[in-house]
C-alpha cells in the first residue's frame, strides 16, 4: 500500500503541473450556460477518466464503477490515502442509474450539512471549462447524489465524459472541488491501481461501462 500511494503522488504532482500547463481555461460556447458563482478558492484533485470495477459478491443487484484521487496527509486532518471519490451505481432493474461524490476526504460534510441529509441540494458543475449544469441532487451524510433520469440524461452524460470538472455546492454555495484528469494521469492510476485491486478487478472506459451497466440492468439474478 506504501509504494502504490507513493505512486499515486507523484502521479498527482506531475499531472497537476501538466494540467496547470496545458487545461487553462477554454472560452465558453456561445450557448454555454455562465460558470458557476462561488468562491474562487478551491482544491484541484488527480484523478482518471475510466473507471474502476472490482468484485462486490455483497452487492448482487448493483454494480458500482468508481473513480480515485490521491489525497495528501494532512487534508481535513486525514493520513495519505486513495480515495474512492465518484461511484457510478448501476442497479439491475428499473432503479435509476445515480453517480455520487464521497466528499468525506475534502470538507467537514457534518459542518456544510448538519442534519445529514438535504433532499434538494443546491449544486453547479462546471464541465471542460465550457459548459454549467444544475442537476436535482440529494445529500445523505457525506455524499451527494445525482441520478440519471430522461430530464437529465444529457447533462448527466457530460459530467461522466468530462476530463475537468468542478462541483460547487453547499446552502451558500461556498464550497468549491475541481477533479481533473489526462492520458497520463489514466495510464499511471490504471497501472497502479491494477496491481492492488482484488481478483477480477479492471478498468472501462465511460462507453463500455455504460454498455455493461446497461447489459447488467437487463439481467437477471
Amino acid at each position: 500500500m506504501r509504494t502504490l500511494i507513493a505512486g499515486l503522488a507523484l502521479i498527482a504532482s506531475s499531472t497537476l503541473a501538466f494540467a496547470q500547463a496545458h487545461l487553462t481555461p477554454m472560452a465558453p460556447a456561445a450557448q454555454s450556460a455562465p460558470a458557476p458563482q462561488a468562491s474562487p478558492e478551491g482544491r484541484t484533485m488527480i484523478t482518471h477518466n475510466n473507471w474502476g470495477v472490482i468484485p462486490t459478491p455483497q452487492f448482487k443487484d448493483k454494480r458500482i464503477y468508481r473513480r480515485y484521487t490521491f489525497v495528501e496527509k494532512g487534508e481535513n486532518g486525514k493520513d495519505s490515502t486513495i480515495a474512492n471519490f465518484m461511484l457510478l451505481t448501476c442497479p439491475r432493474g428499473t432503479k435509476q442509474v445515480h453517480i455520487s461524490f464521497e466528499l468525506t476526504h475534502f470538507f467537514d460534510m457534518a459542518s456544510v450539512y448538519p442534519s445529514g441529509f438535504e433532499p434538494a441540494a443546491k449544486n453547479r458543475i462546471l464541465i471542460n471549462d465550457t459548459q454549467a449544469v444544475t442537476m436535482p441532487a440529494e445529500v445523505i451524510s457525506s455524499e451527494i447524489f445525482f441520478d440519471r433520469t430522461p430530464e437529465t440524461q444529457e447533462d448527466f452524460d457530460a459530467v461522466l465524459t468530462a476530463s475537468k470538472l468542478t462541483l460547487v455546492f453547499g446552502k451558500e454555495m461556498q464550497n468549491r472541488i475541481t477533479f481533473v484528469s489526462n492520458p497520463k494521469s489514466t495510464e499511471g492510476y490504471t497501472k497502479l491501481l491494477l496491481e492492488h485491486f482484488p481478483n477480477g478487478g479492471k478498468f472501462m472506459t465511460t462507453s463500455d461501462g455504460m454498455r455493461d451497466c446497461d447489459r447488467f440492468r437487463k439481467s437477471r439474478r
